[in-house]
């Protein structure tokens, strides 16, 4: 097992040190099966387990199945890149380890250790082979600690209101008296337990120093960040929503669960395209492209979005006490995968990104002052 991390003297108290383990195990399968096995054993061995990302590469010239996951660890939630080789017999799996918060900063370093990896051409020397502790993967957030996360679900509109006075809007009192009227009697609670339970989930929401709105399509998710805790609203089915308490850190992986998951294709364009702001929003209007366009090797590709568009959604950040505008981001999914939307001069610029591309944004942008 190799290990690599920032050292105890610079890892700031809250942040999980990121290491990189290679694992060596005798493997009769091929690469395709082998990492549908590890994928598998991962989501029943791993609480929490959520895979992100999951794509063919080539590492040191050979065939390779590169995933990128997250699950909560104690108060931390981990984020695992990871590369998947067999090769004479032998499985090598090598793993880079980080946190939500310093993804954006690690990635590209476990990326960098990756390509420097050196197979021996029969198994590893020795009789040394390693894998994972129960230890190491059985102490997820538990229900009875400060930060795990926990939830009520009931009508949204009670919800709404409820998170809104707590927020410090201008809600009348009827309006919240009904609202936890409504709630006790959707979830069958006793007015001490729903006022104890709210008490706790709106914690985060009176003392929010940041609010977040993540919109895809016609859904409207909220969110709410006070130092190590955090609050999301979402949608549940028709008139119902989940109000939801977590760690910051666990953050990112609630909102891309909002967001359709659609692995990129192969085969999907390289190259950005570029269009003017009121033919995309026809496009995300009618879901088909204006006969004015040009026809030309960029009408295909557009064409091609225009058709496989599953979804749009934009992620609006604000700061509760600064004067700053609010940032934002903003991205469509299609069938061969994610996009990015940037402003352009006068134009929308689309960039084809990876799903990983999506959740490191959303961990940079939540997580940046942390």
């Amino acid at each position: 097992m190799l290990a690599a991390s920032r050292g105890r003297d610079g890892t700031p108290p809250d942040r999980c040190a990121a290491n990189v383990n290679l694992v060596a195990e005798p493997c009769d399968d091929s690469l395709d099966d082998r990492s549908a096995a590890t994928l598998v054993a991962q989501s029943a061995t791993l609480p929490g387990y959520v895979l992100l990302d999951s794509e063919d590469v080539s590492l040191g010239g050979r065939a390779a199945v590169r995933t990128l996951f997250t699950y909560p660890l104690d108060r931390f939630q981990i984020v695992v890149d990871q590369w998947l080789i067999v090769q004479g017999g032998w499985a090598w799996c090598l793993s880079g380890g980080t946190d939500t918060i310093g993804l954006a900063q690690d990635e590209p370093v476990l990326e960098a250790i990756a390509t420097t990896l050196e197979l021996p051409p029969g198994g590893p020397a020795g009789a040394g082979i390693y894998g994972p502790r129960a230890g190491d993967v059985g102490r997820a957030l538990e229900a009875g600690t400060d930060l795990a996360a926990r939830a009520l679900a009931g009508p949204a509109g009670a919800l709404l209101a409820l998170a809104d006075d707590a927020a410090g809007l201008s809600v009348p009192a009827a309006r919240t008296t009904a609202a936890r009227d409504a709630l006790a009697e959707s979830g069958g609670l006793a007015a001490d337990e729903l006022a104890a339970l709210l008490g706790e989930l709106l914690g985060p929401v009176r003392d929010h120093a940041c609010q977040l709105e993540l919109q895809v399509e016609d859904e409207l998710v909220l969110g709410w960040i006070a130092g190590d805790a955090a609050a999301v609203l979402a949608p549940e089915g028709a008139d119902l929503g989940v109000l939801e308490r977590m760690p910051t850190a666990a953050l990112p992986v609630a909102l891309v669960g909002h967001i359709p998951a659609t692995p990129a294709a192969p085969e999907r364009p390289g190259e950005p395209l570029e269009l003017p702001p009121g033919v995309l929003a026809n496009v995300l209007a009618t879901r088909a492209l204006p006969a004015a366009i040009v026809p030309g090797p960029a009408r295909d590709a557009l064409l091609g979005l225009t058709r496989g568009l599953r979804a749009w959604w934009r992620l609006e950040i604000g700061d509760r006490h600064r004067e700053s505008p609010a940032r934002h981001v903003e991205g469509l999914h299609a069938d061969d995968g994610p996009w990015r939307l940037l402003a352009h001069d006068d134009l929308v610029r689309l960039e084809p990104v990876r799903p990983r591309d999506v959740f490191r944004t959303l961990c940079t942008e939540l997580l940046a002052d942390r």
